[in-house]
C-alpha cells in the first residue's frame, strides 16, 4: 500500500509541477524520484553494495590497466630518448677529439684511401705538438676507433655534398680528386630505430644532408657525423 500511495502521490505532484518553469520542473522532479524509490532501498542496500563493488573493481582494474600501458610507454619513450642523447653527444666528444689534435698538429690523421686512422689521436709519431691521448677510451688496434657505446667508430674522408641511404659509395660518397669533401666520425651498425631518432631530434630529419647522415648496413645503419673540412 505504502508503495501504491506514493505512486499516486508521485502522478499528482507530477500534474502540478507541469504548471512551473522548465528548470524548476527537472528539480522537483528529480527529488520526486528520488523519494519514490527511497522506500525500496534498503531491501536492496546489500545487493546493490555489492554490485558498486564489482563495477568499481572492474573500472578500477581498467584505469590501472590504461596506465599502466601509458606509463610503460613513456618509460620506453624515455629510455629511447636517453639512448638517442648519449650516441649523439660521443659522436660530438670524437668530432671534438679530432678537431684537438688537427688544431694542436696542424695536420690530419694519416691516410689510407677513404680511412684516417684513429690511432694518432692515441699515439704520437711524427707530429709536431702533439699532446694527446684526445680521447678517453683504450687505443685501437688498428685504424677504427673505440668508443663509450656498444659501437666501433673512425673516421673517414667523405663527400660533402648529398649523400645517404640508397647512394653508391663510387662515385657519390669516396672523395675524389676535385670533390668538395669533409672528415667524417661514424658510429657503426646503430639500431635503424636509435639511428633515425638522431639525425630527427638533432640535424635536419633528411638523413642525405646537414651534419648527421645514415648510410645502409643489414638490419642497421651507420650513423656519419661531420667533423670539419678536408683539403682535398
Amino acid at each position: 500500500m505504502k508503495m501504491l500511495n506514493k505512486g499516486a502521490m508521485f502522478g499528482l505532484e507530477v500534474q502540478a509541477l507541469k504548471k512551473q518553469s522548465g528548470r524548476l520542473f527537472l528539480a522537483r522532479l528529480r527529488r520526486l524520484s528520488f523519494r519514490l524509490v527511497e522506500g525500496q532501498q534498503a531491501t536492496r542496500v546489500r545487493t546493490s553494495q555489492g554490485a558498486m563493488f564489482g563495477l568499481d573493481a572492474r573500472i578500477a582494474l581498467a584505469i590501472f590497466g590504461a596506465l599502466s600501458v601509458i606509463s610503460g610507454a613513456a618509460l620506453y619513450s624515455a629510455i629511447q630518448d636517453s639512448k638517442v642523447t648519449s650516441l649523439y653527444t660521443q659522436l660530438t666528444e670524437i668530432a671534438k677529439a679530432y678537431e684537438a689534435y688537427y688544431i694542436d698538429t696542424g695536420q690530419h690523421a694519416p691516410r689510407a684511401s677513404d680511412i684516417l686512422d684513429a690511432r694518432a689521436l692515441f699515439t704520437k709519431t711524427t707530429e709536431t705538438n702533439w699532446k694527446g691521448p684526445y680521447f678517453g677510451t683504450s687505443a685501437p688496434s688498428n685504424a677504427d676507433l673505440k668508443t663509450n657505446t656498444p659501437y666501433m667508430g673512425g673516421f673517414r674522408v667523405f663527400e660533402s655534398d648529398t649523400w645517404g641511404p640508397g647512394t653508391a659509395l663510387t662515385p657519390d660518397i669516396y672523395c675524389d680528386a676535385g670533390d668538395v669533401c669533409s672528415v667524417w666520425t661514424v658510429l657503426f651498425s646503430v639500431e635503424e630505430s636509435l639511428a633515425f631518432a638522431i639525425d630527427e631530434k638533432f640535424d635536419d630529419n633528411d638523413y642525405t644532408t646537414g651534419n648527421i647522415r645514415l648510410y645502409n648496413t643489414t638490419g642497421a645503419r651507420h650513423v656519419w657525423f661531420k667533423v670539419m673540412p678536408f683539403d682535398n
